[in-house]
């Protein structure tokens, strides 16, 4: 059976974004800034897709900072490298790492659980 993959790309505009997070005021969402050009964003992008099957409770999503369309959303996170990591809840972003370090990546996931 194949796996299904748990880390999606952002379709949501940001109103979208959140909507869906106030409406499931639990839920954590870890969005991964991330560019097709970006060497570290390939060598992490596994691990992250591990720390997802590992907490399936959290709403993992990825987005290339290249997507025009998506300009809003880069524009409320501001990512300044990728790959960066932005933790949201209730509408707010509660935290944010820049970087390939996966073990704070999931520090941070666990602290606002």
């Amino acid at each position: 059976k194949p796996r299904m993959p748990c880390v999606s790309p952002l379709a949501s505009s940001m109103k979208e974004l959140d909507e869906k997070s106030t409406a499931t005021p639990d839920t954590l969402h870890v969005v991964m800034f991330k560019a097709e050009w970006c060497g570290p964003c390939k060598v992490i992008y596994p691990k992250v897709e591990e720390l997802s099957d590992n907490y399936p409770s959290v709403k993992f999503s990825k987005l290339n900072i290249d997507d025009d369309e998506r300009s809003d959303v880069i524009e409320f996170f501001s990512p300044t490298k990728v790959p960066s990591f932005f933790l949201y809840k209730k509408g707010v972003v509660v935290d944010s790492i820049i970087g390939t370090n996966i073990g704070k990546l999931e520090d941070m996931v666990n602290q606002h659980l």
